[in-house]
């Protein structure tokens, strides 16, 4: 699926990603990031992303490169979530996937 060699994993993100559902991302991040998994975050079904998610993703993305583990996100953003990223001029803190 979407080409991947087995060190890749692909996470669909649906609903929102804010307070409530950000630890529970990051614990699935940290799970990847333990085992070394080049992560892709697909955030095209995200309807809403507050700061706490933005804070987040921000925070995960300065890891990326740590042993060996990288995260990037999938432009395919929803309309919002990409608004979000223009309007805090978050972009170029991320590496991008078509």
């Amino acid at each position: 699926m979407d080409g991947r060699s087995p060190g890749e994993a692909a996470l669909r993100l649906v609903g929102e990603l804010d307070l409530v559902t950000a630890p529970m991302l990051r614990d699935e991040l940290a799970r990847h990031q333990a085992r070394g998994v080049r992560t892709v975050l697909d955030l095209s079904q995200v309807g809403f992303l507050d700061s706490t998610g933005l804070v987040l993703l921000m925070e995960v993305a300065r890891e990326r490169g740590v042993d060996g583990w990288s995260l990037a996100l999938r432009r395919n953003l929803s309309p919002s979530v990409a608004r979000l990223f223009q309007v805090t001029r978050t972009e170029g803190l991320f590496a991008w996937v078509d």
